[in-house]
């Protein structure tokens, strides 16, 4: 394509092969007309369907105001596949600039994609395929002002989205930045049949309320990879989902199997206004540098989260956040000041650094007669090593777990407590882990299996069998769901619950805690608690709370102001507990444990005994 200004309404490829259309890059510019009643302007520049090894490369396309740029898509039993686009320059406004349809081998390298600010529900570049790649491409939103500032963006959506049913994509070294969606979409929602009016299901773009049941999530995303991309000052999350559906009238999420989300920048999204969470999603929804529905085999390392969502006054925000993950490993991050410090009149919605709403151990099915049980194959529920966490309001760490949790070498600050909280739950200022697997010590986890099945939750039956294996989602949030241990280690950590200088008086329960029907182990833990005595009054009640059918306590430094706390730890493991060679401030309470003979609190020091030799003993 020689340079020049080409004005064409719709180039078409349809069941064509071994194909080249290259230009001479910005000289060579296509050009889609103005919109008419006609019917002029609506289709894509460029529409690739049914046809096999297509490059097209090196030009400039400008699509109209609805239409996409360049749409690659199958219509009848043709593939899509063996598609490269690359080096385009692609202007485009209410529809993807870049949009592909159930493709194969895709590769969108190298392209500048710059959407209006006009009101639309498409992406800069949507994605439904197998064996994609999208690499070292810019997706800027310009807003009326002719900038990619995105302060001045309120409209355009902006962003990549990775469709359902998609499988193998790779989003690598891309520069995202501006738009009022999220930075990187997974999933997609279809108008079901019955509602739409045609009588099949249609793609659509973004849904500002799914709840309707008016759309649905069709199929899973498989073996996604997002590595080295900046992802910059877009009005949702970072990387999130199409959507979030109530739990409590519909079983619909979307769903990942093997996500890895690496050595990505996440700043200052989370910058545009955002939905309330209503009572009812509270539990099934969240926003954050990254918001994620339900994965299997998760993986988020060396990622730099930081800056989201500073200027949003109420509205709840985490680093990190995730309904329902099975096998999820977390290590690596730095996870800083994403959301403000303060908020007197607080939104409901999860709030912290990292916030698993649920994680589960990876399961395989054990035979049991005619029943197959699920069981842990071996992969722990959730391990979170080596990250950086300053969360300015909410924990640094919250976690619900069914399975083995792993919590090692973190550094976890929490500078803030929701100050109009009624639950005992956001009374807990830094860390807080529940776990709900059991010991097999007294082979509880076989026995509160085979209760469920006296108690109609599990059957000989297939179907009811399935269920008792386990379904996507929270099905699974549940005693006796899995023959899967509660292991909780705790090691290496600096733990600090800083509130100097808050302007309210904070009543705090618990700075770290944890509690497990199996093993805790917490060791050479250093945990501060920074409380105010000047600007106002803070008080902790139990800096560490530890409970467990066994806890061992060891090797750890607790620090409180000495006005602030009369307790630094309360242990209580109720089979076996351990506490030895702790150092406090305060008294340590270590609970005897039900059987005689299995309790040791050996070698521990105590700054401060108020009232003398035997205060601290006084308390248990």
């Amino acid at each position: 394509v020689l340079p020049g200004e080409y004005h064409e309404d719709n180039i078409v490829i349809h069941n064509l092969h071994n194909i080249i259309i290259e230009g001479c890059a910005t000289r060579s510019k296509v050009i889609s007309p103005i919109p008419t009643g006609g019917g002029a302007g609506t289709a894509p520049v460029f529409h690739v369907t049914d046809s096999t090894s297509i490059r097209i490369a090196s030009l400039e396309i400008e699509a109209s105001d609805i239409a996409n740029g360049v749409l690659l898509e199958e219509i009848t039993t043709g593939a899509v596949q063996d598609i490269e686009l690359h080096n385009l320059h692609v202007t485009a406004a209410t529809r993807s600039a870049i949009e592909v349809h159930l493709g194969s081998n895709i590769v969108i390298q190298n392209c500048h994609i710059d959407m209006l600010d006009k009101a639309g529900d498409w992406p800069g570049i949507f994605v439904a395929a197998d064996r994609a790649v999208i690499k070292e491409n810019s997706i800027t939103v310009t807003s009326g002002q002719g900038t990619t500032d995105a302060v001045a963006v309120s409209l355009g959506r902006g962003g990549i989205q990775i469709g359902n049913t998609s499988d193998d994509v790779r989003v690598i070294d891309n520069l995202i930045q501006g738009g009022i969606g999220n930075g990187i979409t997974l999933g997609s929602l279809t108008a079901v049949a019955t509602a739409n009016g045609t009588g099949v299901a249609q793609w659509v773009g973004w849904v500002d309320d799914p709840s309707t049941g008016a759309y649905e999530s069709i199929g899973m995303l498989y073996d996604i990879l997002i590595e080295h991309n900046r992802i910059l000052d877009m009005g949702l999350n970072g990387i999130g989902v199409a959507a979030f559906f109530n739990l409590d009238s519909v079983d619909d999420f979307i769903i990942v199997e093997g996500l890895d989300i690496s050595e990505n920048e996440i700043r200052g999204c989370l910058n545009q206004p955002l939905a309330l969470i209503e009572d009812d999603m509270v539990g099934s929804k969240g926003y954050g540098g990254i918001a994620l529905a339900d994965v299997e085999m998760l993986s988020i390392q060396h990622n730099v989260i930081e800056g989201n969502g500073e200027s949003r006054d109420h509205e709840p925000l985490c680093g990190i956040y995730v309904l329902h993950a099975e096998g999820a490993e977390i290590s690596d991050n730095r996870i800083i000041n994403n959301g403000p410090r303060i908020q007197q009149e607080s939104s409901p919605g999860p709030r912290a650094g990292i916030f698993i709403e649920f994680a589960i151990a990876p399961t395989t099915p054990l035979g049991m007669g005619k029943l197959p049980f699920p069981r842990q194959n071996g992969v722990p529920a959730l391990t979170v090593h080596n990250n950086v966490v300053v969360q300015p309001l909410g924990k640094a760490l919250s976690v619900t777990a069914l399975g083995p949790v792993s919590v090692t070498d973190n550094q976890f600050t929490s500078r803030g407590v929701i100050s109009n909280a009624e639950s005992l739950a956001s009374r807990v200022s830094t860390v807080s882990i529940i776990n709900l697997g059991i010991s097999d010590e007294l082979y509880l986890q076989q026995l509160m299996t085979f209760a469920a099945i006296s108690q109609g939750q599990a059957s000989s039956d297939p179907a009811t069998a399935a269920q008792m294996a386990g379904q996507d989602g929270l099905d699974d949030r549940a005693l006796g769901r899995s023959l899967t241990s509660g292991n909780v280690l705790v090691n290496d950590n600096q733990i600090v619950c800083d509130l100097l200088g808050t302007p309210v008086n904070n009543l705090i329960l618990s700075s770290v805690l944890i509690l497990s029907l199996d093993d805790i182990g917490f060791h050479n833990n250093q945990c501060d608690c920074n409380l105010d005595l000047i600007s106002g009054y803070d008080l902790v009640l139990f800096p560490i709370f530890l409970f467990g059918l066994s806890v061992r306590l060891s090797d750890n430094r607790m620090k409180e102001g000495l006005l602030n706390a009369l307790i630094s730890a309360f242990s209580w493991g109720l089979f076996m507990n351990t506490a030895t060679n702790n150092q406090a401030t305060h008294c340590l309470i270590i609970r005897e444990a039900a059987l005689p003979d299995r309790t040791i609190k050996n070698h521990n020091v105590v700054f401060i005994d108020p009232t003398g030799s035997g205060f601290c003993e006084g308390l248990l």
